[in-house]
């Protein structure tokens, strides 16, 4: 995967590691004949390659996609030129996450299928998600242009964790926006009063 195209898979004939040959640079599992993505829950909305693994399976030469929010994908690229690549299989999220659910607490899963490896008899996927937060920051604005919006936020690295007695509230800064770049000056003093208000 590049970082031109997030949902672009490309695939290399590396037979040769000193002159690798692009083969298929068209495959996007989120578009037919694919669709790996799925509508619901709404937070589900990162679809990209994360990791993969290629394994022989009979006669057949069998992708295995960990694809985030997409799940985990199986492809057969014994052929791997545009057009013949085919989904073998692929997994989609609960509604509700199902460990969370067995413990009476009803919450969206997260997604974030990170890793996965087939069983070398390729009875078996063995996966495993990478969850951030196990528990939820959601928040609404309240004023504004953008009056009663909700958004998940996320945690840090290096955050004070957040539990089940956290509660956050205060005047939100605002610093600009996440891509873009910031005046100088103003990470730093907006790094310091957040230490401040978390010690």
């Amino acid at each position: 995967m590049d970082d031109e195209e997030l949902t672009d898979i490309d695939i290399m004939d590396i037979t040769d590691p000193r002159n690798p040959v692009m083969v298929n640079d068209t495959l996007d599992l989120a578009e037919p004949p694919f669709e790996v993505d799925q509508d619901s829950p709404v937070n589900l909305t990162s679809v990209f390659s994360h990791d993969m693994m290629l394994q022989r399976v009979g006669e057949r030469y069998v992708m295995n996609m960990s694809f985030w929010d997409g799940g985990y994908v199986l492809l057969d690229v014994t052929n791997p030129t545009p057009g013949d690549v085919t989904l073998v299989a692929e997994s989609d999220d609960a509604q509700l996450d199902e460990e969370r659910l067995a413990r009476g607490q009803e919450i969206s899963p997260e997604g974030n299928g990170h890793q996965s490896e087939l069983s070398p008899n390729a009875k078996f996927l063995v996966a495993t998600d990478e969850d951030f937060n196990p528990y939820r920051v959601i928040a609404t604005i309240t004023s504004g242009p953008y009056d009663g919006t909700g958004y998940t936020a996320t945690s840090a690295s290096g955050t004070p964790p957040v539990d089940a007695d956290t509660t956050i509230s205060g005047t939100p800064t605002f610093v600009g926006l996440g891509c873009d770049p910031l005046p100088s000056g103003v990470g730093s003093r907006w790094s310091n009063a957040v230490s401040a208000r978390s010690s």
